[in-house]
């Protein structure tokens, strides 16, 4: 029976070790291809690298074999436009100025950034302030396009708080944030405003036509003398106010600040109610160097608007006289007499005046 079975695992055990020793050598022969294919690539490679200043980009081998030649060419852009050399083109800075125009910013915006910026306050977008705008960019690590998008105008509004900070030498935070850094707490923040600010606010103010009750509230609310006059003291307030209170930082009473102050707004401009629209014509009057001479009562009939308290007389040099009626008759007061210029009732303009007129001008709303 021994003898019998023992051919039988010769015959299979042969067959069994003969199937790895016969497929052994294509084994080996598939490894050594990918080894030499490897080789050949690495040396491939390695001609892409020493070449790679010569190779034209956006080559799918060169992608594929060189992954970090890919990222050269914008990380070289980025670098360019986050260097200082904040020079643009004809075509870039014409877009940035259309683009900037189009944000819609207030002039007092415009003159904010500009002074940031270092250029001209005009309040005017142009190319000589995307100019500034690039060099503020780059100085910053933006993208340089000198165009005030949201990053951009970030930086600005905080390079702009740290500005209009007191006059300490401690830098102090842009969103409120802690006080100074000094003994006694620091100190009130003061804002910065030029005297063309100042006496653009004050006229602004002025137009607007508040009461001088409104005006006394303005100041007594902003620390201000309280004279119940928009001089430039109380705009300089107002500013500190502003400051105080995250408003724009103008010296203006514009409606968020009026709102901030608890006063109603005034429209200026003979708009409003009545009592607005008198005071307004009254400062307009001073304003174009003319003087009050009488507002109720007086020499005047019961009947008068002057006795309900709504008109006043207004008197000085003849062309100061006629130049004020022909402002006044723009916005169609109730009644309008200078009799030099003529008279305006009720609609109704006559060249010819009522007489009584001739030395000031009468307004009634």
């Amino acid at each position: 029976m021994a003898a019998h079975h023992a051919p039988t695992p010769t015959k299979h055990a042969p067959a069994k070790a003969a199937a790895p020793a016969k497929h052994a050598a294509p084994a080996a022969g598939k490894a050594a291809a990918p080894q030499a294919s490897a080789a050949k690539a690495g040396v491939k490679q390695m001609g892409y690298a020493a070449g790679a200043a010569h190779l034209a980009p956006g080559g799918g081998a060169d992608k594929k074999h060189a992954p970090g030649q890919e990222d050269a060419a914008p990380m070289a852009m980025a670098a360019r436009k986050k260097s200082t050399d904040a020079s643009l083109t004809p075509a870039e800075s014409n877009a940035a100025v259309r683009y900037n125009r189009a944000r819609g910013f207030t002039v007092a915006q415009v003159k904010k950034f500009q002074r940031i910026v270092g250029t001209a306050a005009d309040g005017d977008f142009g190319p000589d302030t995307v100019k500034h705008i690039a060099l503020f960019q780059a100085r910053h690590g933006l993208e340089v396009d000198g165009k005030i998008g949201p990053a951009t105008q970030a930086k600005l509004n905080a390079a702009g708080a740290q500005n209009t900070d007191s006059k300490q030498d401690d830098k102090k935070p842009t969103h409120g944030g802690q006080p100074a850094p000094h003994g006694g707490g620091g100190g009130a923040k003061v804002a910065k405003l030029t005297h063309a600010d100042i006496v653009e606010a004050v006229h602004y103010n002025k137009e607007k036509g508040f009461s001088v009750a409104q005006v006394k509230k303005i100041q007594s609310k902003t620390g201000a003398g309280v004279d119940g006059y928009f001089g430039p003291d109380t705009v300089k307030h107002i500013a500190n106010y502003q400051l105080r209170h995250g408003l724009e930082v103008d010296g203006k009473v514009g409606p968020a600040t009026a709102k901030s102050l608890g006063v109603e707004l005034a429209s200026g401009g003979g708009q409003g109610s009545n009592h607005q629209k008198l005071v307004w014509a009254e400062n307009k009057a001073r304003n174009m160097g003319l003087y009050i001479t009488s507002t109720t009562g007086g020499k005047h009939t019961p009947g008068s608007f002057h006795y309900r308290g709504r008109a006043f007389d207004a008197a000085g040099t003849p062309k100061n006289m006629a130049n004020f009626f022909w402002a006044m008759l723009k916005t169609h007061p109730t009644e309008l007499f200078y009799d030099p210029c003529g008279s305006y009732d009720n609609g109704h303009y006559s060249e010819k005046g009522i007489g009584g007129h001739s030395d000031h001008v009468h307004v009634a709303y």
